[in-house]
C-alpha cells in the first residue's frame, strides 16, 4: 500500500481538481498539503494492525489540514469533506487496480482514520473561520470608527463656526470621509458576493485603458507624491470602468503603503494580442513566498502587512482578483529582494464574452 502512494495522489489530484472547483487552480504542494502524511499513517497503522497507536497522528494531521484549507484557500466545509471522500475512493480504486485487498480489520483501520481525519479537519476549519469572524468584527469597528469620528467632529465644528471658508473645508472633510466609508462597504459587499461564487456585476463600456490609468496616476500624485512612473500605450477595449479603476487604486494604494518611500512606483500598461496587462511595481519589503497564495483571500494579509501600523480589512487584493476574474482575466504576484514586488492584472480587451461565465 505504501508503494502506491504516488499513484493514489496522482489519481486523487485529477479527481479533486475536476470535482472541487476551489481546488482547480491550487499548486500541487498546497493541494496535497499534509494528506500524504495521513496516507503514510494509514499504511503504518494497517501494517502494525493498530488504530489506537495512530489516533494522535490522525487528529493532528486532520486539524492541520483543516486549518490550512481555511487560511490559504477559498474552500468551504463542503469542499473540505468532498476532497476527503475523493481521497477515500481514490485509495480504494488504486488498491483494487493493483489487486491489494484489505481484510475486515484493515478496512476498519482505514475507514476509521479517514473518518477521524475528516472530523478533526472540519473542527480545525471551523476554529479558523471563527477567528476570522472575530477579527472581521474588530477590524470593521476599527476602520469605520475613524472616518465616522471625523464626520462627527466636523459636523459639530460646523455648528460652532461662522467662517464660510472654514465651513466649506469641514463639509469637504465630511464628504471625503463619507465617501471613504462608502468605498469600504462596497469593497466588503463585492467580496462577499464573489466568495459566494457569484460574478461581480459589471456595466461594460468601451474606453481607452490608458486614459483611465493616467487619470488614476495623476490623482495619486496629488494625494501622495510625484514618485509614480508610467510606461504604457493606448489600449481600447470593453471593460467595467469603475471596477477597473478601483482595482488599480487598490494596487497603487498597496504599493504606497508597503513600498520603499524613496523608490519609484512603476505602472505599466501593455497590449498583448488582444489582452491588456496592467502591472504595478514597487520596491521595499518582500512578500514571503508562503503568503503569495493567501493574500488574495478575503480578510487575509501578508506577514509584512500584519506588522505594519496600517490596519485594513484585507479586502483590497481579493477585490482586485474579483475584478480580474469577472472580466475573464487573472491576477498574479511576484516578489523578491532583487526584483521588487509586482502585481499584474491580465484581462481580455473585450470582456463581453466572459461576463456570464461561472466563477471558481
Amino acid at each position: 500500500m505504501r508503494a502506491l502512494s504516488g499513484q493514489v495522489f496522482s489519481e486523487w489530484q485529477t479527481r479533486v481538481r475536476s470535482q472541487v472547483s476551489q481546488a482547480a487552480r491550487l499548486s500541487e504542494p498546497i493541494l496535497t498539503d499534509s494528506l500524504p502524511t495521513l496516507y503514510k499513517g494509514i499504511s503504518d497503522a494497517i501494517e502494525a494492525n493498530s488504530l489506537s497507536a495512530y489516533i494522535g497522528l490522525t487528529r493532528s494531521v486532520g486539524a492541520e489540514h483543516g486549518n490550512e484549507r481555511a487560511r490559504i484557500t477559498a474552500y468551504n466545509v463542503a469542499a473540505l469533506i468532498k476532497e476527503y471522500q475523493l481521497l477515500r475512493t481514490a485509495i480504494i480504486d488504486v488498491l483494487e487496480t493493483h489487486e491489494v485487498v484489505l481484510n475486515t480489520a484493515e478496512g476498519r483501520i482505514f475507514n476509521g482514520m479517514i473518518d477521524l481525519s475528516i472530523s478533526e479537519a472540519a473542527n480545525g476549519f471551523a476554529m479558523v473561520q471563527a477567528v476570522f469572524r472575530e477579527r472581521f468584527v474588530a477590524t470593521v469597528a476599527h476602520d469605520l470608527r475613524n472616518p465616522l469620528s471625523a464626520c462627527l467632529i466636523a459636523s459639530q465644528m460646523i455648528g460652532r463656526s461662522t467662517d464660510p471658508e472654514h465651513i466649506r473645508a469641514l463639509a469637504a472633510r465630511i464628504e471625503s470621509n463619507s465617501l471613504r466609508m462608502n468605498r469600504m462597504i462596497e469593497d466588503l459587499l463585492d467580496n462577499v458576493v464573489f466568495e459566494a461564487g457569484e460574478r461581480l456585476h459589471l456595466e461594460l463600456e468601451e474606453f481607452d485603458m490608458q486614459d483611465l490609468v493616467q487619470d488614476v496616476i495623476e490623482q495619486s500624485r496629488q494625494i501622495h507624491d510625484h514618485r509614480f512612473v508610467y510606461r504604457g500605450e493606448s489600449i481600447k477595449g470593453c471593460w467595467g470602468f469603475e471596477p477597473v479603476r478601483r482595482a488599480l487604486e487598490n494596487l497603487i494604494g498597496n504599493a504606497v503603503k508597503y513600498g520603499d518611500p524613496e523608490r519609484p512606483i512603476t505602472i505599466t500598461l501593455a497590449d498583448g494580442r488582444g489582452r491588456a496587462r496592467l502591472t504595478v511595481h514597487n520596491e521595499g519589503l518582500v512578500i514571503p513566498v508562503g503568503d503569495i497564495e493567501s493574500i488574495f483571500k478575503v480578510f487575509q494579509r501578508a506577514g509584512q502587512g500584519k506588522e505594519q501600523a496600517a490596519i485594513g480589512w484585507g479586502l483590497g487584493l481579493p477585490y482586485v482578483r474579483n475584478v480580474a476574474e469577472s472580466h475573464g482575466g487573472s491576477i498574479s504576484a511576484e516578489s523578491s529582494a532583487e526584483k521588487g514586488t509586482s502585481f499584474a492584472i491580465d484581462m481580455p480587451a473585450d470582456a463581453r464574452p466572459f461576463v456570464s461565465t461561472p466563477v471558481l
